[in-house]
């Protein structure tokens, strides 16, 4: 049975569309709120303020100022793209590669954006390793002194270039059970025969470029994933390796390990070990739950900073060893100055977070999901200038935003819905609670004499009222033409509120057990409006007492939006995933679109709040926005430079300036339109 697809995410932005009219000229701005995921740093240590990160989907950003400013890099691959390495050649810099696998549980052959990527003008351009293509490349390892010299560790095996990328061989087993799922490398610098790989069973070993291997593993717990491997860079007989374990280190090129005290199991998933450049007795662990120090080579571990920073890498400056660069998951890149004891957020420019919502007003609000205490629900004063982190997720209870709204009584109070039920906030998102209403009768206004003498009195009955569910809140809002009457779409139906979520009532019609994904509002009738739900669409002509559901026939495709456009007839938008369909008879019959929207997707509907006549379309899977200013007879296309290689959640019209958008993207922020 399919899911049913989740109209809970704001549909907040614009793309490139395609369409017969010229293009409008503008251009789409990125906005914050910065900060995320970032999964590996490297700088240039000829320049250390020329830096690199990596995402695992698929972007790479550069500073060209120590981290003070991010760019994002013109590389194409696809949110599913894992961007697990990146090494630069030491006698070029600019000289760059990415090692690059599908992020996929089950990766899909055929359209893998594997390989390895390079780059000779510090990642303006990039060009696939031709004979890399579809590779799942896991790391990737250049010599320091024999920079020709590339080695790249896969799902499948270890491959070697000595020819900078331009040809490759396999030099481990084909179909070998072990050696496999080569997650780190490390190259002997004086011997460049002598190849470490790590895989999620133990290290190997080759002395003689991969004509044998060795499985190198005395002193190892067994089944440790090995997640770094580093070779002492003035002894290589030592090395390091850090694992699932712990961290380990062998004075024999990896024969015998002794395993490192000092870590606590909880800290035990290192991700890497880093030699410092410039004093070789001290040692750096990233590991998921925060930070440790030697200064002893290893003999004794301090965690230098408390924070538990889940560290994907790490970086140093050669020129100040004090200087340490972190890419971390949810907190972005962080800076330290004095050895790792404090850090600072350096995100300007830099946003990888799952964005999920977004609403304005006077005051803009983004929510992102699962980001722990470093996201959850923004706000920016100054229209998306600058943002400050308004509740984390521990003031969300631990919840996650999938909805919002802003009271339009007053603007400090707030509703969120989440997948386990209704937030409130009542001081414009500092604090939160759950919100379920009362469910106490509420005794009728006491009657007139004059209307207890009429003949047409009936006694009126106490109002009865329900709990709302702490279930999905697919979306809250507040009607457009009856701004005191707020409504949450739930995965249990639909409920009404009046009085700012203090008692609710359930709408019927529709089905109790029904979920309902979106709710739409004629702009200025109360009387009509229509949902989405797991039936199908439905309308109402007084304002939710009673339902018809529409003659659509659904099919194989579904309905992803809806809106109530005030011609006359009123004219009801479906958006579907064959296109946009319209109704002017209350749903009875139906149109599909032809033209340019012609069997192409269409993800969100939006109605100018200031001329109810000028519409906007987006197709996400196209990266399409579509405009038309007479209620939907033509259609041009609309500017998205910009937004070229983002792909789109959804827009949003400031109701309050008009030609002012603001666009939410999946992973990379809030954008702002510019004419």
């Amino acid at each position: 049975m399919k899911k049913p697809l989740s109209l809970g995410l704001s549909l907040l932005l614009l793309l490139l569309v395609g369409s017969c009219s010229p293009s409008l000229f503008a251009e789409w701005v990125p906005k914050g709120p910065f900060g995320g995921h970032a999964l590996k740093i490297v700088l240039d240590p000829s320049n250390p303020d020329r830096m690199w990160v990596t995402t695992k989907n698929g972007k790479i950003y550069y500073s060209s100022n120590g981290a003070q400013q991010w760019t994002l890099l013109p590389l194409t691959l696809g949110e599913n793209a894992a961007l697990n390495s990146i090494v630069l050649t030491p006698k070029n810099p600019m000289v760059l590669y990415l090692g690059v696998a599908e992020d996929s549980i089950i990766p899909n052959a055929a359209t893998s954006v594997g390989g390895v990527y390079k780059t000779v003008d510090g990642g303006k351009s990039w060009a696939l390793l031709e004979a890399t293509e579809k590779w799942p490349v896991l790391s990737l390892a250049v010599h320091p002194k024999n920079t020709e010299m590339l080695v790249a560790g896969t799902l499948t095996g270890v491959f070697r270039s000595l020819d900078s990328g331009a040809t490759w061989k396999r030099i481990s087993p084909q179909n070998h059970p072990e050696l496999k799922g080569v997650v780190s490398l490390a190259l002997d610098p004086e011997n460049p025969n002598i190849i470490y790989a790590g895989t999620p069973h133990l290290p190997w070993r080759t002395m003689d470029g991969g004509a044998s291997w060795k499985q190198v593993h005395q002193g190892m717990i067994d089944d440790s994933d090995m997640f770094s491997i580093a070779v002492d860079h003035k002894d290589p007989e030592h090395i390091y390796a850090s694992a699932c374990s712990g961290i380990y280190r062998s004075s024999s090129r990896g024969e015998q390990w002794v395993k490192m005290p000092g870590i606590p199991v909880t800290n035990r998933r290192t991700h890497l070990i880093l030699q410092d450049p410039v004093d070789e007795k001290i040692l750096y662990a990233g590991t998921t739950q925060g930070l440790w120090k030697s200064i002893d080579g290893g003999l004794s571990w301090l965690k230098i900073n408390l924070y538990p920073y889940v560290i994907n890498s790490l970086t140093i400056d050669p020129r100040d060893h004090n200087v340490i660069f972190l890419a971390t998951d949810r907190s972005g890149i962080l800076k330290s100055s004095d050895g790792g004891v404090r850090f600072r957020a350096m995100n300007e420019g830099f946003i990888n977070r799952n964005m999920s919502r977004f609403i304005a007003g006077d005051v803009l609000y983004a929510t992102s999901l699962y980001d722990g205490d470093f996201g959850g629900i923004f706000s920016s004063r100054d229209q998306g200038k600058s943002w400050n982190l308004s509740a984390n997720q521990a003031a969300l209870q631990g919840r996650n935003v999938i909805s919002m709204a802003i009271s339009p009584s007053n603007p400090k109070v707030l509703f969120a819905g989440t997948y386990e039920g209704l937030l409130q906030s009542e001081d414009a998102g500092k604090t939160w609670r759950s919100i379920t209403g009362e469910v106490t009768p509420v005794a009728p206004r006491a009657p007139s004499r004059q209307e207890t003498l009429s003949k047409r009195y009936v006694k009126p009955t106490p109002v009865r009222y329900v709990r709302l569910p702490t279930a999905k809140i697919y979306e809250v809002t507040f009607s457009k033409s009856s701004p005191a009457s707020l409504y949450a779409a739930t995965a249990e139906g639909l409920f009404e509120s009046a009085d700012q979520g203090k008692h609710w009532q359930q709408i019927n019609g529709i089905g109790s057990r029904n979920a309902v994904y979106k709710v739409a509002f004629h702009p200025t009738d109360p009387q009509w409006m229509a949902v989405i739900s797991a039936e199908g669409i439905l309308l109402s002509q007084d304002q939710g007492k009673v339902w018809e559901k529409s003659n659509l026939q659904i099919g194989d495709y579904k309905v992803l939006d809806i809106d109530l456009v005030p011609t006359s007839p009123v004219q009801v938008v479906a958006a579907t995933s064959r296109g946009l369909i319209t109704s002017q008879d209350a749903g009875k019959s139906w149109e599909l679109s032809g033209g340019e929207l012609q069997n192409i997707p269409i993800n969100q509907i939006i109605v100018s709040p200031s001329d109810p006549s000028e519409l906007y379309l987006l197709s996400r899977g196209y990266s399409q926005l579509f405009h038309s200013t007479d209620s939907g007879k033509t259609w041009n296309r609309f500017d998205s430079r910009g937004l070229e290689t983002i792909r789109p959640l959804g827009i949003w019209m400031n109701p309050g300036e008009s030609g002012k958008f603001f666009a939410l993207t999946e992973n990379q922020g809030i954008f702002q339109y510019v004419p």
